[in-house]
Order: C-alpha cells, then sequence, then structure tokens
C-alpha cells in the first residue's frame, strides 16, 4: 500500500461503512457465572472451580452485562441478572470501614487475600461507574454509585499508572448519570494531570 493511502480493501463497495454488529450472546458469560460470582476461568467452555473468583473478572464482566443489557432492552433480562450477581460480589468484596475491596475468593467462598491491588481496585472503579451510568433499576444505580464514590478517594493513592486509567474511565462513565459530583470531577482531573504529566516525561519519538 502506498504511504498515507487507505488500504485498498477499504475503498471496496460494501466496505465504506462498518458492517452489521453481530448479535449479543451471552451464553458463555451465563456458564461461567454462579450464584456468587463470574469464575476466574474455564477450559475451553467448561467452567474451571479450582481458581475460584476474583474480583476485577466480576468487574469486567459487570461492564459487560451493564452495557449488553442497556443495548439489549426488553431482551436484556439475562444480562440485567448477571449484572445484578456481579455488583453483589463487588458489594460483598468492598471493605467500607476502609474504602478498599478484597480481591480473591476460593469455590468454598472464603477470601484468601486482601487487600486487592490497584489495578483490580481501578477496573472495579471501572465496573462500578459503567452500572451507575447504564443500569434503569433505581436500587441498582444507588448501590453501585454509593460503593464508587465510598471507593474512589482511596484511587488518589495509586501509583500504577493503569490503575488510574481504569479509575478515570470509571469516573467518566459514572458522570455520565451524575456529572454535578464536584468530588468525582476533582479527582478525574488530578487523574488525568497526572497521566498526562507521565505521558510529556517519558513519550519519546521511537515509544509515543
Amino acid at each position: 500500500e502506498e504511504r498515507g493511502r487507505a488500504p485498498r480493501r477499504a475503498m471496496m463497495p460494501g466496505h465504506r461503512f462498518a458492517r452489521e454488529v453481530p448479535q449479543l450472546r451471552f451464553e458463555h458469560l451465563e456458564r461461567l457465572t454462579d450464584d456468587t460470582g463470574v469464575l476466574r476461568h474455564a477450559r475451553q467452555t467448561v467452567p474451571q472451580r479450582t481458581h475460584g473468583y476474583a474480583l476485577d473478572d466480576n468487574a469486567i464482566a459487570l461492564v459487560a452485562a451493564a452495557k449488553g443489557a442497556k443495548l439489549l432492552g426488553e431482551q436484556g433480562r439475562g444480562p440485567r441478572r448477571l449484572a445484578c450477581t456481579y455488583l453483589s460480589f463487588i458489594e460483598h468484596a468492598f471493605i467500607e470501614e476502609q474504602g478498599i475491596f478484597r480481591s480473591r475468593m476460593d469455590y468454598s467462598r472464603s477470601w484468601v487475600d486482601e487487600p486487592c491491588s490497584e489495578d483490580s481496585h481501578g477496573r472495579a472503579l471501572w465496573g462500578l461507574g459503567v452500572a451507575a451510568a447504564h443500569a434503569d433499576e433505581p436500587g441498582f444505580v444507588g448501590l453501585a454509585s454509593n460503593i464508587f464514590r465510598a471507593a474512589l478517594p482511596v484511587s488518589r493513592e495509586f501509583s500504577s499508572p493503569r490503575a488510574v486509567a481504569y479509575a478515570v474511565v470509571g469516573i467518566q462513565e459514572y458522570l455520565r448519570r451524575f456529572g454535578g459530583d464536584a468530588e468525582a470531577r476533582r479527582v478525574r482531573e488530578e487523574h488525568v494531570t497526572r497521566l498526562f504529566g507521565l505521558f510529556e516525561r517519558h513519550a519519546a519519538e521511537d515509544w509515543p
């Protein structure tokens, strides 16, 4: 291909616009999920119980289920049920007095370590922000937003840029519905200023 010119396939008939989006399917996610949460691993299509459950997996599953339920509308009862399970897991993982989360649970429903990593905390904020923004049930939105607000202050102590980025994405989603939350906007400003500062200090022509 010539430099600066679009790939030839993009110029062919039928390729000018995006193709039809495949239908959303939640069968595998449903298979991985029990009444506790989403299991961490599967062997091919069969869930593995050995590895139990993790906060970050349930947070990511919450993102998928909450957005899927909104996209499917009246046909989204399955994803809504899944989202409720994942939010319940995240609430159970939350240590309210400290504003942090437990990270991993074995299959017998015993927590095996605490607290969680910064990345997992950031992903939890992402999942909670999406749930607060896209859900349509008031009680669900209320719980997700309450945990989000209680867990947000700890993100100011993050040292991992990736964890900070997850927090920013979560805040941005949360502000779709709660745009007047001045504290969330302040934390977002701190985080994006910090990330941009890291970019300015470390980016180079051969590594942007």
